[in-house]
């Protein structure tokens, strides 16, 4: 196991910038290479219990279409990106189509109800953009085919005892995926298996998950450490590091200039921090929000990323001190 990282002291502070404001706090956001923006909201609080998509297109035009649930994830999906899936706190997947948001009297091209609870979280597939999976407060794992409009349930992964804050699939295989839940459980999965195929147990819930490669999956959780595991062996954790002062809520890698990886990690702290995979070590920060941060995604081809926030705010922070 490496060593933790020693401190957060000294580090280098982040450039950002507010790029957008929306109607209500975001708890999902996801970006398509041509700068197209796609944001889950929700409105959850005293008499309002309601959310929404708001789809911004390059120049800074914004369309929305209202939702009768708390939206609290989403992804582009498809061969072409042309339709996002958006989950909700209804128990629903909801596929729809980019030129029906903002449109009068718009309809969902599918969706999905096989879920008994929340829909926590949604990720498409980065090698076939046509599978796309969910998880849940009912505490599984379920996967779906879906592509130009039409698709359907495929199979059911059950192995939590808990609710599932998140599921992401393998950068280069489409048969394999992890999950994390509220009992402390890392789960990777063989979907063509019926259990799990290996599972890591920590003290604490876990909220997020990221792979570095295909090799090594990256989680974080409510005590704001991040915890590196290798898929072939998790019985003992890679390396491990403290990166918020609150619960982590995302956590991507990306790359910066084709240097090493880096892992951006978002927090109820409203900090978001960048970890140097090849030094072991946070070399930078950034303070973008007043709420907590609950979305978070790579900027396609630039040293950037996006997070998003209940403070109602998407904003740009640079990978790049």
């Amino acid at each position: 196991k490496m060593a933790q990282a020693d401190t957060m002291m000294d580090v280098s502070e982040l450039s950002f910038s507010k790029a957008y404001t929306l109607p209500a706090p975001v708890d999902g956001v996801d970006a398509r290479s041509d700068g197209t923006i796609i944001a889950a909201t929700s409105r959850v609080f005293g008499n309002e219990w309601d959310g929404g998509l708001s789809a911004i297109f390059p120049g800074g035009i914004t369309k929305m279409c209202h939702m009768p649930c708390g939206c609290t994830d989403v992804t582009f999906v498809g061969q072409t990106s042309q339709s996002v899936v958006v989950s909700g706190d209804d128990g629903n997947l909801v596929v729809v189509g980019l030129t029906s948001i903002g449109a009068e009297g718009w309809r969902p091209l599918c969706l999905f109800a096989e879920h008994e609870s929340i829909v926590t979280g949604v990720a498409c597939c980065p090698t076939d953009k046509k599978t796309i999976a969910s998880c849940s407060v009912d505490q599984s794992v379920k996967l779906w085919s879906v592509n130009d409009g039409e698709g359907g349930f495929v199979s059911s992964l059950a192995g939590h005892c808990a609710p599932v804050w998140d599921v992401e699939f393998s950068p280069s295989d489409v048969n394999v995926l992890a999950s994390v839940g509220q009992e402390g459980g890392l789960l990777t999965w063989d979907k063509r298996e019926v259990k799990s195929v290996g599972s890591a147990k920590l003290d604490g819930p876990l909220f997020c998950l990221a792979w570095k490669d295909e090799a090594t999956v990256l989680v974080g959780g409510e005590n704001g450490t991040v915890h590196a595991f290798d898929t072939r062996n998790l019985k003992e954790e890679v390396f491990d590091y403290d990166a918020h002062k609150d619960s982590v809520r995302r956590l991507v890698v990306v790359k910066t200039d084709g240097k090493d990886p880096m892992v951006a990690s978002a927090g109820d702290d409203c900090f978001v921090t960048l970890y140097s995979l090849s030094a072991n070590v946070v070399n930078s920060q950034a303070k973008p929000h007043t709420d907590y941060v609950r979305g978070m995604c790579a900027v396609p081809g630039e040293n950037s990323i996006y997070t998003a926030s209940w403070d109602k705010t998407i904003a740009t922070v640079k990978l790049v001190t």
